[in-house]
């Protein structure tokens, strides 16, 4: 990875997923380092969200505390307990950061960083492991493109799948398979699809000409000008405050599912919130611009298009095409 950065940019304290060390080589200008070993972890912890120690299966974890900024021994009282180490870096230098350990940096100037993620025989089995459960968690996930969502067969011989009268995004085999789904859980999530007004099944309509791209992430940032509606949001609890602006961080609590009522992914499974910019993350377009109608502590159901979320790309063993 390559890091830029403009002076006084920071990069939130943390340490890095998959049990990996990391090496940090600095190209341009100098950066303020500060690291703490996995022992103090709990002495930095606040806030609810922030994981304990053990919950974060593969993924890193992260904290709130500020080494850069005054120390507020109210919120932190057991800060005489720490043992921070910090350096500062200058062109051609090189820091290392075992696993696990708490790192904060800060430009100093105008700031061009390299930095590589690493396994060697001090973490390899711990690295081994976190591949090894990232494996397990994976979703059983079937293309509802091309089978009846509820048996989860084929089209019979000489016919073909029958969508949902009124969304259109899903399809069924049958009169009774859409009977059970609708008593399943379809009536919860069918007028939320609706409102994109899908005309056709995803799977037998391509997506809007405009999103259409021989490189699968431009989905996510392209935006679609042919009118066709990204999302359709309905909310259940309304939100207080301002909605995010384009510079904006947002955490967020979701429940992830595809039109059938699969689960694919589940931040309040995982017990930790999910932080990403609400223009230059790689979120898909749809979920982004549904967060920027939304205000803090806001509940709503948001049903994304096709063409604004994984097109006719998907994502392997996770999520389908079209979905």
């Amino acid at each position: 990875k390559i890091f830029m950065g403009v002076p006084g940019s920071t990069t939130r304290l943390h340490y890095d997923n998959q049990q990996t060390h990391a090496w940090l080589a600095q190209v341009e200008g100098t950066k303020q380092f500060v690291l703490y070993p996995p022992s103090d972890a709990e002495a930095l912890r606040l806030h609810h969200w922030e994981e304990k120690m053990g919950e974060s299966g593969a993924e890193g974890l992260r904290r709130a505390y500020d080494p850069g900024a005054p120390p507020d021994l109210n919120a932190y009282p057991h800060l005489s307990k720490l043992r921070p180490y910090a350096a500062v870096v200058g062109p051609g230098e090189l820091i290392l950061v075992p696993r696990g350990w708490w790192h904060w940096a800060r430009s100093l100037e105008v700031t061009t960083t390299l930095m590589r993620n690493f396994a060697n025989s001090a973490n390899h089995r711990q690295f081994q492991q976190s591949i090894n459960l990232d494996q397990s968690e994976q979703p059983n996930i079937f293309d509802i493109s091309t089978r009846c969502v509820v048996c989860r067969l084929p089209a019979p011989k000489k016919s073909k799948l029958h969508p949902c009268a009124r969304c259109k995004a899903v399809a069924y085999c049958g009169r009774e398979c859409q009977k059970r789904h609708w008593a399943g859980g379809h009536r919860k999530f069918c007028p939320v699809l609706s409102g994109l007004k899908l005309e056709a099944h995803p799977a037998a309509a391509p997506p809007p000409a405009s999103s259409v791209s021989r490189d699968p992430q431009d989905v996510f940032a392209a935006p679609s000008d042919d009118g066709a509606p990204a999302f359709h949001k309905s909310t259940s609890r309304e939100g207080r405050g301002p909605t995010p602006d384009d510079e904006a961080m947002v955490r967020v609590h979701y429940d992830g599912y595809l039109a059938d009522g699969q689960k694919m992914d589940s931040s309040t499974t995982k017990g930790k919130a999910f932080d990403f910019h609400v223009t230059r993350s790689r979120v898909a377009r749809g979920w982004r611009e549904a967060v920027r109608t939304m205000k803090a502590g806001e509940k709503a159901i948001v049903a994304v298009a096709p063409h604004a979320a994984y097109a006719d790309h998907g994502v392997p063993d996770k999520v389908p095409r079209h979905s």
